[in-house]
């Protein structure tokens, strides 16, 4: 009887020093600094260290901040009103070039503006937007590319669409910029390394084992 309660004994000790618990870690991305859009540039992001346990989320968190302005002339004979505008789309790839998560549009600006025959107007209108876009990846297929050492490639892109009314001798000129930033947070399970109270536990009962064989042997 007593030699099993010291087998059952042993037994939860080894079942409790390999129960597994979850983890995370989180990396920035290379970020990009601001450019003319349209931007389409690779980010480095670090891949998942399998040596840490087994992979069971990625998430991806990617934000670009977009500002657009427009400068205008009236070339016409007339006063007229122009009407601007300008959306911007955010996209982040795979390294395979398929979309991560659907694309985050936003408005930048819709104005309409008043120009006497011959005025120009710099930066007759503005505006910015901090565009994220967010992704939760649960597929094994994903799991292993972004595991193993070192950095991935993942493109993004950052798409301005800007629109003036056609009023006759009515000029636009548009600039846009965005820059590109983000991180990757990776979840996973992983065994914890038994502490040095653990082995002691253990080894006491095998030494508390061997006494009580040795005692029925003699017995």
């Amino acid at each position: 009887m007593k030699m099993n309660k010291i087998a059952a004994a042993l037994c939860a000790t080894v079942a409790f020093s390999s129960q597994a618990f979850a983890g995370t870690v989180t990396f920035d991305f290379t970020s990009v600094n601001s450019g003319a859009t349209d931007l389409f540039k690779q980010l480095s992001v670090q891949k998942f260290d399998a040596g840490l346990g087994t992979l069971t989320g990625i998430t991806l968190v990617y934000s670009s901040d977009v500002f657009s302005s427009v400068s205008l002339t009236n070339g016409g004979k007339k006063n007229t009103t122009a009407e601007v505008s300008v959306d911007a789309t955010l996209s982040l790839y795979r390294p395979d070039n398929t979309l991560v998560a659907p694309a985050v549009t936003a408005n930048l600006y819709n104005e309409s503006v008043f120009l006497t025959k011959g005025q120009t107007i710099v930066n007759a209108a503005s505006g910015s937007k901090t565009l994220t876009l967010n992704a939760l990846l649960t597929s094994t297929s994903d799991f292993a590319l972004f595991t193993g050492t070192g950095l991935i490639s993942s493109p993004f892109s950052v798409v301005a669409t800007s629109n003036s009314s056609s009023t006759s001798g009515l000029s636009a000129d548009f600039t846009t910029t965005a820059n590109g930033y983000g991180k990757v947070t990776y979840t996973f399970t992983a065994a914890p390394v038994p502490e040095p109270e653990t082995y002691a536990m253990l080894l006491a009962g095998l030494a508390l084992v061997g006494v009580v064989a040795r005692r029925r042997k003699s017995a």
